[in-house]
């Protein structure tokens, strides 16, 4: 007998797969690691077929006050005999002249915002997932905590010391 919950998982384990090769760049002011849009093409056509998944942008727009281009984009998979739709958002910043200060190419914008929506649906599916992991912070002794954060109060974890706050209850005072 077929084991779809196998199947299932094996379907998502090729998805979710890490990849040899990534890349890595400063956005924002913060290290980012991430993969292509063809490797994420090629991800999924290798897992679900050519004819196993599509892509299209539903909307896209030009934010002039961010200076950037926006595409929401759905993605509709064929998994594991289901049908899964994802929608997720995607943008770049618009590169403009040096000299002039005008827009450089804004379909190439678009493109670039389009392909950053692919990806993210993609992820939801389990492609490249794991880039996305947030490390936990690293700490010797107490870490610092804004003034005025909130503590965490679950009976599994209690503050360590004085200078250690999480989240969850309101400051005490406040």
């Amino acid at each position: 007998m077929f084991d779809r919950d196998t199947a299932q998982a094996a379907t998502y384990a090729q998805l979710s797969a890490p990849f040899d090769l990534t890349f890595t760049d400063v956005r924002g002011g913060v290290e980012v690691t991430f993969i292509s849009g063809e490797q994420v093409v090629s991800r999924l056509n290798e897992v679900l077929g050519v004819g196993g998944w599509s892509f299209r942008v539903l909307r896209h727009e030009i934010h002039a006050e961010a200076d950037e281009v926006w595409a929401l984009g759905e993605m509709v998979a064929e998994i594991d005999g289901k049908t899964v739709t994802r929608q997720q958002f995607g943008s770049q910043k618009i590169k403009r002249s040096r000299t002039t200060g005008t827009p450089l190419d804004l379909g190439f914008d678009l493109k670039g915002a389009s392909t950053d929506a692919m990806k993210k649906c993609a992820s939801w599916l389990g492609v490249g997932l794991y880039l996305s992991r947030k490390a936990p912070p690293r700490s010797r002794g107490a870490p610092y905590t804004a003034r005025g954060a909130w503590a965490d109060v679950r009976p599994s974890r209690a503050a360590r010391g004085p200078g250690e706050a999480r989240a969850l209850a309101p400051p005490a005072g406040g």
